[in-house]
């Protein structure tokens, strides 16, 4: 397997106070490449089939949040077109990995 992601509806209560824009969104929860294989555009690719098939099915944009720590993570979603929204706190996680910084992309 080179890489997987995880698609569904379901948000985080956190992301409640985010102003997100679009109106039925579909939310990446992990988007993982095998280490052997990153750099090689594999990511972008499963972003890329993860957004088609979100416009295949009717929804108006994808959602995700990154570790605001990991900046790997955060550069490529920003260079893919995901637009921050703003950026939650979750008590649940490992001190100094509470912050998360949410991302959004509307699709036409």
């Amino acid at each position: 397997m080179l890489g997987i992601v995880v698609l569904d509806e379901c948000q985080s209560s956190e992301w409640d106070e985010i102003e997100w824009q679009g109106k039925k969104p579909l939310v990446i929860h992990s988007l993982m490449v095998h280490p052997s294989h990153q750099g090689k555009g594999i990511g972008k690719l499963v972003l890329h089939a993860s957004e088609r098939l979100a416009k295949e099915q009717g929804y108006t944009s994808i959602r995700l949040d990154s570790f605001s720590g990991n900046e790997a993570a955060c550069s490529f979603y920003r260079r893919q077109i995901y637009f921050e929204r703003g950026s939650v706190h979750f008590d649940s996680k490992p001190k100094g990995h509470e912050r998360y910084i949410c991302f959004e992309k509307t699709l036409d």
